[in-house]
């Protein structure tokens, strides 16, 4: 199976996740109203809290707004650890979220880490880059 499409189907399953959190909050579920409740998010926060996550989800899934909506989904999952560590309560779920996520996008958009590239072989490319451009141009 190629990378990118493991990369989609990854892509897919941890939106549909955050998906799926979103509407569990938006629904009002008891269980999930009560451990929100708990950590200060209850009525109007949850309901915020609820329409971010489902904003940014849905922003993630489709390719077009892919990497605005990992920003978001990035400091949605940033501020849940960081929720998590304020109440003493264990951030292995929400880094591993966050961990997969970024996974799935390594997988399926390479060119979305450019920065991390080593310097030489940006050099390259940008030299290889420039020779195809004056091969097409010499072309009649």
């Amino acid at each position: 199976m190629k990378k990118q499409t493991v990369g989609n189907i990854v892509i897919a399953l941890t939106g549909i996740l955050l998906l799926g959190s979103a509407v569990a909050k938006l629904a009002h579920i008891r269980n999930v109203e009560m451990q929100m409740a708990a950590m200060g998010f209850g009525d109007n926060k949850l309901l915020f809290i609820g329409v971010l996550e489902l904003g940014s989800a849905a922003l993630f899934l489709l390719s077009l707004t892919r990497s605005f909506g990992l920003f978001l989904v990035s400091s949605y999952l940033g501020g849940a650890i960081a929720t998590h560590v304020q109440h003493d309560k264990p951030i292995l779920v929400p880094s591993i979220l966050l961990l997969v996520i970024w996974l799935g996008v390594w997988l399926r958009h390479r060119e979305a880490f450019w920065s991390f590239r080593s310097r030489n072989e940006a050099d390259a490319r940008a030299v290889d880059a420039a020779m195809l451009r004056k091969h097409s141009e010499a072309r009649p």
